[in-house]
Parts: structure tokens; C-alpha cells; sequence
């Protein structure tokens, strides 16, 4: 009289098995959401986000975005962006970044990553936040950031650094001489295998 009873409670634990581990695969398959590591803060004209493995999409003030987002800007328009350690970028026209491996941790209080200047020009302040952990990365050389306000200019294999405040080292990424330089100079590497050169703001223009 029992073994029916056997059957389906044999029966009933399969398929609790089964449910569980389809509910296990569901929740692996499942991304984990990004965090947000900055907000547009402006948008002029027409100006573009791409989140990762996303498509583009016109970008808006209020907008977070999170690690390696990609924002790119038309000949007449811009975004500017706050991140979350009250540092600021301003992508101006005909430019394109990507915020790549960007981490904010509350604990410390600091960020840490890539900011990939791919091309154009770009404006960043640090708003004297202690932005060591940062880079800006362009396609010939690094920039180490030093609590400092500064543009950046990526055009043609040449990268300059015009310094408004604070200091900035310059090392070019094909084994160059490095350069660290201060407000009121700019940095100019002409090529991926160039040194970095120090010389007036804005003799490099």
C-alpha cells in the first residue's frame, strides 16, 4: 500500500531537483547590474552614450553611466560628465572616450582605472580630489593625474596636455622619455615612440 506513495514522492523530488537547478542557471545566466560611476551632467546639441555590450543611444542630462561606457560627441556638440569622487570631464566636439575599468570605493573614498581618450579634445578637473589611481590613456602616451585641471588634445598620433592647475606626468607609450610638468605648461608627445616635451601653455596649440 505504500509503494505508490514511494513513487511519487520520488517523483516529487526529481522535479524539485529539476526546478532548482533551472532556477540555478537562471540566475548565473542573469548579469549582475553595473554600478554607476558617473552622471551627464550636460549635453549640448546631440551627444552619444554606448553602454557595454549595448547599443548606442543619444545621451541625456541625468544619465549614469558605469564602467567602460563609451561616449562619443558630433562636430557641433558635447557632454560633460561628473563622477562619482566629484572629479569632472568634459568631452567637447568631434571626441570620442571610453570610461575603461573606471572603480569608485566608497571606503576609501578613491578611485581607480582607465579613461581611454581615443580622440578630440577633453577637459578634465579634478576638483582636487585626490585622483592618483586614475589614467588617461591616449593612443601614444599616459597621463597620471595629480589633483590638477588640464586639456587634452588627441589628434593624429599626437597627444598635448595643456596644464591650467596642479601638475600632470606624461609618459609616452612606445618607451619615450617621460615628462612631469606643471600649470601654466603644456606636454606634447608627437608620436607613439616620441619623449614627452615641456614647454609654454600653449606652444604646442
Amino acid at each position: 500500500t505504500r509503494k505508490p506513495y514511494r513513487q511519487g514522492a520520488t517523483m516529487l523530488r526529481m522535479a524539485c531537483r529539476v526546478c532548482v537547478t533551472a532556477l540555478l542557471g537562471a540566475l548565473a545566466a542573469t548579469p549582475a547590474s553595473a554600478v554607476g560611476i558617473a552622471t551627464v551632467t550636460e549635453v549640448i546639441n546631440q551627444g552619444y552614450r554606448q553602454p557595454p555590450g549595448d547599443q548606442e543611444r543619444k545621451a541625456a542630462t541625468s544619465d549614469e553611466l558605469v564602467s567602460d561606457e563609451a561616449l562619443r560627441t558630433d562636430s557641433d556638440s558635447g557632454i560633460a560628465v561628473k563622477f562619482v569622487d566629484g572629479s569632472e570631464l568634459a568631452v567637447e566636439a568631434s571626441s570620442e572616450v571610453v570610461l575603461s575599468d573606471y572603480i569608485y570605493d566608497p571606503a576609501s573614498a578613491k578611485s581607480k582605472g582607465v579613461i581611454a581618450l581615443n580622440s578630440g579634445l577633453f577637459h578634465f578637473n579634478s576638483n582636487n580630489v585626490a585622483d592618483d589611481g586614475i589614467v588617461l590613456q591616449t593612443p601614444v602616451a599616459t597621463i597620471g593625474i595629480r589633483g590638477t585641471q588640464f586639456l587634452v588634445t588627441v589628434a593624429d598620433e599626437v597627444t598635448i596636455v595643456d596644464i591650467l592647475e596642479g601638475a600632470v606626468e606624461v609618459q609616452p607609450t612606445g618607451g619615450g622619455k617621460s615628462m612631469t610638468c606643471e600649470g601654466g605648461q603644456s606636454v606634447l608627445v608627437a608620436g607613439p615612440r616620441e619623449d614627452a616635451v615641456c614647454g609654454d601653455l600653449g606652444s604646442f596649440a
